[in-house]
């Protein structure tokens, strides 16, 4: 019987791993990936907000939205809602299809809803908080935002988790006994994609 070991990467080996895998993943462009870091300042030159978001990643027609925050003493008086549409805004401009992004429970869900974001994935952690993604379609009618008289959840930095695993591969970790949280319906387009769990 052959014996096989497994060893740490280098970054050759990562990037040749990276080749293999985009050579499986179905592809909506040839673009490379992209990102783009904004920030909003204050009359003072002082950044009281900004965001990180990637175009194209493994060549799909998607903006993810990586981080989105504002200053504590400059909630509530638009400036999220500004960041989310020069995302949006950019998104369409680079020819993306979605929007996708992560939040919790005790952070910013309904100002996300607010803007005709839909959940697609729910998680209850340990800690008890409850992780959400989201995503939004450009490319098809969703609601103009509407106000939510008393919310007090808006933007915070959060780390968020993505798709891994599409209709091309989800069996292998059905397999190996992970489990669906979620599923991202026509991403990339004419595929599903999916968010996988395992209790260990």
């Amino acid at each position: 019987m052959t014996e096989y070991k497994l060893v740490a990467l280098t970054e050759e080996d990562a990037a040749y791993i990276g080749e293999g895998i985009d050579a499986i993943v179905p592809h909506e462009t040839d673009m490379d990936e992209e990102e783009f870091v904004l920030r909003v300042e204050d009359e003072a030159g002082e950044i009281i907000g900004g965001c990180v978001i990637e175009a194209y990643e493994y060549r799909w027609r998607r903006m993810y939205l990586d981080t989105l925050w504002v200053d504590e003493r400059y909630r509530h008086h638009g400036i999220g809602s500004m960041i989310l549409r020069e995302i949006e805004r950019i998104a369409k401009e680079k020819g993306c299809r979605v929007v996708t992004l992560g939040t919790a429970s005790f952070m910013a869900r309904p100002f996300y809803e607010k803007h005709g974001y839909t959940v697609f994935t729910t998680l209850k952690k340990a800690n008890g908080y409850i992780s959400y993604s989201l995503v939004k379609y450009l490319d098809r009618d969703t609601p103009e935002p509407v106000n939510t008289p008393g919310s007090t959840e808006t933007p915070e930095p959060i780390e968020t988790p993505e798709p891994n695993a599409g209709d091309w591969n989800v069996d292998f970790f059905k397999k190996n006994g992970y489990l669906l949280r979620g599923e991202l319906k026509d991403v990339p387009k004419g595929h599903n994609c999916y968010e996988l769990y395992k209790n260990l």
